[in-house]
């Protein structure tokens, strides 16, 4: 059935249709020779047959805030590939908080607590996340408006840890009120053809949807905490080892044997050869290619074409591709751009998915009372 033809038996909009897919409740397969995709009657006739049909559960039985399809996220309608071209990080949370975030990103004049001075100097040799997790909290107990959970108080401390978890990458001391590409691009002294390239990828990256990630931030803004609480449990949440974000010390060193063996394509043929994984091919979420990747390859083409090392990441993307018969996925490119900052890729992703980790404990909090879900009990009963 056509896309139509398949929300019109169901009785949702295309829109909808398309988050049914994402989820794997429907499959799809591509029209030969043109972007137009068919979906399985079999598929939608079950879901016909079921007495609910919903895309969410008990926690999150529905949102407003980004839909994934195969050209790319959306954040409240509208395509993320698209605002990348001309907006912010900013704007951007302009579009996913709502109209409550207006004044959010006005100069700030909190200043950091004596306490955090003295934690962050034991913190000199910590990641990231390690400076992050204990020092956002000392910020959150200092500031008195971190407890307002009003929309318009999420969205003001929301954009202060979008700021301090910016200066903290950056290494300095203080947020900054200028705008956060502006200060990345800055405080990692980024080569000039990759200055707006952090931009693009900020705002492509805002938000993923229901990754496991943003999932864990609706649990903990179900009980209700401030915004420095929710960025803490996504930072805490995106270690694990099932994420691409837990892989990002094995992706970072594949792509650092890329640039520097004399041949591009050797560290990903001996992976293959060897059996171990080549991380960054193939997606559960966008099973036809992560169009995210292409974009970002294509910004990347356009600013530095002439660039080496460019045309070795090519090399290495071809022939995993023709081997593994998997596209390239969105941490492939980023990964390059963050080996041209002096960065962890996850430093970047985690920066930007502050935005849409705010927007849903936004809605999550806003919208629904607390939830406390059942479960099917499948162990020993009792005796009586």
């Amino acid at each position: 059935m056509t896309a139509q033809e398949a929300a019109d038996e169901l009785g949702v909009s295309v829109a909808t249709l398309y988050a049914y897919v994402s989820r794997k409740q429907i499959r799809s397969q591509r029209v030969p020779h043109t972007r137009s995709r068919q979906y399985w009657r079999e598929d939608i006739e079950a879901l016909k047959r079921q007495s609910v049909v919903t895309v969410g559960d008990a926690l999150v039985p529905q949102s407003a805030i980004t839909l994934i399809t195969d050209e790319g996220p959306f954040y409240r309608g509208r395509s993320a590939i698209e605002l990348a071209e001309s907006e912010s990080l900013e704007t951007v949370c302009g579009i996913l908080w709502g109209p409550e975030s207006v004044s959010a990103f006005d100069p700030c004049a909190f200043q950091r607590p004596p306490l955090y001075d003295n934690v962050a100097k034991g913190l000199s040799n910590a990641t990231l996340i390690e400076k992050a997790t204990a020092l956002l909290p000392i910020l959150e107990r200092a500031n008195p408006r971190s407890y307002d959970l009003s929309p318009a108080g999420y969205c003001r401390t929301g954009a202060e840890v979008m700021r301090w978890f910016a200066a903290m990458l950056c290494g300095e001391d203080d947020p900054s009120d200028e705008p956060i590409h502006l200060r990345i691009a800055k405080g990692l002294a980024a080569p000039k053809p990759y200055r707006d390239i952090i931009r693009r990828v900020l705002v492509i990256a805002a938000d993923n949807e229901l990754d496991p990630t943003t999932y864990a931030v609706r649990a903990v803004a179900n009980t209700g905490v401030s915004a420095y609480q929710i960025v803490v449990a996504g930072l805490a949440s995106s270690v694990g080892r099932r994420l691409s974000f837990g892989r990002s010390e094995s992706l970072a060193a594949m792509i650092n044997e890329i640039m520097t063996d004399p041949d591009p394509k050797a560290p990903v043929l001996r992976r293959l050869r060897e059996g171990e994984p080549v991380y960054g091919f193939g997606s559960r979420v966008y099973p036809q290619g992560d169009p995210r990747a292409v974009a970002l390859m294509r910004w990347i083409d356009e600013v530095a074409h002439d660039d080496p090392e460019l045309h070795r990441l090519k090399q290495a993307i071809a022939v995993a591709e023709e081997v593994t018969g998997l596209r390239a996925d969105f941490v492939i490119p980023l990964s390059f751009v963050s080996r041209k900052l002096g960065q962890p890729q996850v430093n970047l992703l985690r920066l930007a998915r502050i935005a849409g980790w705010i927007a849903h404990a936004m809605e999550q909090y806003h919208s629904q009372e607390l939830v406390r879900p059942r479960t099917i009990y499948k162990g020993v009963l009792p005796r009586a």
